[in-house]
């Protein structure tokens, strides 16, 4: 087996530093398998981008990327297309 790419050694650093990502589980021959990010109802989260926010969440997830920007900054990784195409909406936050 390779070794991991820089991205699943990311990930795993991020989330080792409480950032919320998808935690990797497996790596094999260029697949990654990772958490399965899920909403309130038990289905896939959806994305930022597929969900209208009231203003006031809508002023609570900015604060929480926020949050989560600074963490990743902590670690010195920047995310090249953090998008609303690219934020799950958990079930617990995004």
């Amino acid at each position: 087996m390779r070794a991991a790419p820089a991205e699943v050694d990311a990930l795993n650093r991020l989330a080792e530093a409480g950032v919320r990502v998808p935690r990797p589980r497996l790596y094999v021959d260029g697949v990654l398998l990772m958490d399965l990010i899920l909403d309130q109802d038990g289905s896939p989260a959806p994305r930022l981008f597929d969900v209208d926010l009231s203003e006031e969440d809508a002023v609570e997830v900015h604060q929480s990327l926020i949050h989560q920007v600074v963490l990743m900054l902590c670690q010195g990784v920047v995310h090249g297309d953090l998008s609303e195409c690219n934020v799950l909406l958990a079930w617990d936050g995004p």
